[in-house]
């Protein structure tokens, strides 16, 4: 005899199943859109002021903050990489050089105990990397060279990332980036510092920054914990 109960049971499982499904899918397509950036302006044309809040935040956590050093730092409106496209889509103009439009972390000739540090929150998340564009010029000196260290910290004292530092942009912007994926450190974590040291800055050459972007993923088990929370939801409103 047929069983119009069980029918009906089963309809409503399968739905479930479906909607559970779906929310999956759609948590794991959102999964890949943890990203940070800082242009260090307020104006996509680079005629705007400089600014070292943070531009865009998709998934990381607070705190987010940007810190320099050096005894020859300066944020004058002046400077930026030429062009760059932001995982938001918005394109931030910059000279690619000295002059304006842009603006950047920049130090200038003879600037000494140079260094820029970024603090993130990565609670949830893995895989990290990060991109920057690098200015290293020089009229009369010598060339930076790339950077002299480059440490983490989530509060046990800075952990030297080694390799990977060196670099020479004779005089243009150019792109440093750095896969993170083997550092398991820095991944959930409530604060991670991550610095870079300059060497110091010559006669005639300076050195700048612009445009820093970080990018990870949401953790497995984030993912399904947020999967099994709304799929639950969908059960119990379906037992009313």
């Amino acid at each position: 005899m047929f069983n119009h109960s069980f029918l009906v049971i089963s309809m409503k499982k399968s739905k479930f199943i479906s909607v559970a499904i779906c929310v999956f899918y759609l948590l794991l397509s959102k999964s890949d859109a943890a990203a940070l950036f800082y242009s260090f302006d307020d104006a996509q044309n680079g005629n705007g002021n400089f600014t070292s809040a943070v531009t865009a935040n998709d998934g990381f956590g607070s705190p987010t903050s940007v810190a320099i050093a050096g005894s020859q730092n300066t944020t004058d409106p002046n400077g930026g990489e030429a062009s760059y496209t932001d995982f938001e889509g918005n394109t931030w103009i910059g000279s690619g050089s000295y002059l304006s439009p842009g603006h950047s972390l920049q130090w200038k000739a003879g600037s000494t105990n140079n260094s820029f540090s970024l603090t993130v929150g990565t609670l949830g998340l893995t895989d990290l990397s990060v991109r920057l564009a690098a200015r290293d010029a020089q009229s009369t000196g010598n060339l930076v060279g790339g950077f002299s260290d480059f440490t983490y910290d989530v509060g046990g004292g800075e952990v030297n990332l080694g390799a990977g530092t060196s670099f020479n942009t004779n005089n243009t912007f150019t792109v440093w980036e750095m896969d993170l994926s083997s550092v398991s450190a820095i991944e959930n974590q409530s604060t991670v510092t991550l610095k870079w040291t300059i060497p110091t800055i010559g006669g005639g050459s300076s050195f700048r920054v612009d445009n820093i972007e970080f990018a990870a993923v949401p953790e497995p088990t984030s993912v399904l914990l947020m999967v099994l929370g709304i799929s639950g939801l969908v059960l119990l409103q379906r037992r009313r």
